[in-house]
């Protein structure tokens, strides 16, 4: 009895014990994530702000300012976002605003660094992965994903209305692939985009990526396919930077890329130590020859230019035009017009080319009857000189003296000549009789080349 209860009361006391420790284990995340906000490393930003000389880095709940010359912290600033959403912070105007990377919000600060709606629109996460820029003071974004579908146009912020709307394009366009997370770069009115990721056939779940190159001309609204980019080139989760009209991806092995999209052409630089220390996810940015970081260890740091681009290893070509529908359409109603042409040029060419008939010869509509013999003689001539001799054992009769047959040759020579003028209106004769190059002593005939060439097929 005694021994039953003291297991009773021994049992109790334990099971009291384990339910004190497993309610602390319960706790102890709870206190420990009430002291820091985490959050990834996409949420952080860099931003020059050139006007002030500074760096900003900016998170979803704080803003600190550095000096762009000696990187030291000017001030820090929490910002007002209890729902924690990733921003994307861009200077319009010389003005900071914020927009919601996944949706159609934008914000700005307010004085006492609460995020303020400045639009009325309301897309909620259909803009994933969009690419955000300013051209002529208007805010615009291409492509970006949500609810299982792509983009592939342009939206922009009505300063009227203060909503998004779809940019129009020309009815002559070609319609270009949706895209979402890809790299941009806007050169004088031409916004040219590449790599990124697109959907598959068979749905967002396998989206791919993107092997297409593409431009847009503001001017006249029309889009145009570049060709296919070498996707072993580049890699998907590249971060990235511009300088001038070139867009420069830092990969995930420490490799950097230049890409002239505008001349086509591909440079890739020996690896920079440097490059190394750069947080992943986060995309720096350039100002005053300096590239300006987000390291390892969540600071702003910064490395000249000409630290992280020492030298190009090799340089290639970086997209190859392929024919899309529309232009195999028209290479091939050009190929057929061409074929016409020539077909129509040949018909013409051989009604102004003298015609070798059985009975005579024709030019045009103009026909002149000819015997065996002469067509014979003209025939051989055109095929090459030939001997006098020759065209003298063409026409001779047996029963005739060789002067009689010398004047029948001769009267050949001229028929043929007198007919060829008629039918050409050449003055000079067509048939030449000159001695041979090779033995003065003997002469051979030929047609002449300068006056009836245009007429011999």
């Amino acid at each position: 009895m005694n021994l039953f209860v003291y297991f009773y009361n021994t049992t109790k006391y334990n099971t009291n014990s384990m339910k004190l420790i497993f309610n602390l284990l319960i706790m102890i995340p709870f206190l420990s994530f009430s002291q820091t906000r985490s959050m990834p490393d996409k949420y952080i930003n860099i931003l020059v702000d050139s006007i002030n000389n500074n760096i900003l880095f900016i998170t979803p709940d704080s803003l600190i300012t550095y000096s762009a010359d000696n990187l030291d912290k000017i001030s820090a600033r929490n910002i007002d976002n209890p729902k924690l959403l990733e921003l994307q912070p861009i200077f319009k105007n010389n003005k900071l605003i914020f927009l919601d990377k996944q949706g159609g919000d934008v914000f700005e600060l307010s004085q006492t660094d609460s995020l303020l709606r400045i639009d009325k629109s309301n897309i909620n996460k259909f803009l994933i992965g969009s690419s955000i820029f300013i051209k002529n003071d208007t805010l615009f974004r291409h492509g970006g994903y949500g609810f299982w579908s792509q983009s592939n146009f342009f939206t922009y912020l009505e300063e009227r209305t203060e909503e998004w709307q779809i940019y129009p394009i020309s009815k002559n366009s070609e319609i270009p692939i949706s895209v979402n997370d890809h790299h941009a770069i806007i050169i004088n009115d031409v916004f040219y985009f590449f790599g990124g990721t697109r959907l598959s056939q068979t749905g967002y779940r396998y989206n791919l990526p993107n092997s297409q190159a593409w431009s847009f001309d503001f001017k006249s609204k029309s889009w145009s396919y570049l060709g296919a980019t070498n996707s072993d080139l580049l890699d998907v989760r590249s971060e990235s930077f511009i300088i001038g009209d070139c867009v420069y991806l830092i990969s995930e092995l420490g490799k950097v890329q230049k890409i002239d999209i505008k001349n086509n052409t591909i440079e890739n630089y020996r690896v920079s130590p440097s490059i190394h220390t750069f947080k992943k996810s986060v995309d720096p940015i350039i100002f005053n020859n300096y590239l300006y970081f987000t390291s390892n260890n969540k600071n702003i740091d910064r490395v000249l230019i000409d630290e992280i681009l020492p030298k190009v290893v090799n340089k290639t070509q970086f997209y190859s035009k392929k024919l899309t529908t529309e232009t195999f359409l028209i290479f091939f109603v050009v190929i057929l017009l061409l074929f016409s042409l020539f077909l129509v040029f040949n018909k013409i060419k051989l009604r102004e080319t003298i015609t070798l008939l059985d009975n005579g010869i024709k030019l045009k509509s103009k026909f002149i009857e000819l015997d065996q013999t002469s067509l014979l003689i003209i025939k051989n001539v055109i095929l090459g000189h030939v001997d006098l001799s020759y065209i003298y054992d063409l026409v001779k009769k047996e029963h005739l003296s060789k002067i009689q047959n010398e004047r029948i040759k001769n009267q050949y020579l001229e028929e043929i000549n007198f007919q060829m003028k008629v039918l050409t209106g050449i003055k000079s004769d067509f048939l030449v009789v000159k001695k041979s190059t090779f033995d003065a002593r003997y002469k051979i005939v030929s047609f002449n080349i300068g006056d009836y060439k245009k007429f011999i097929k």
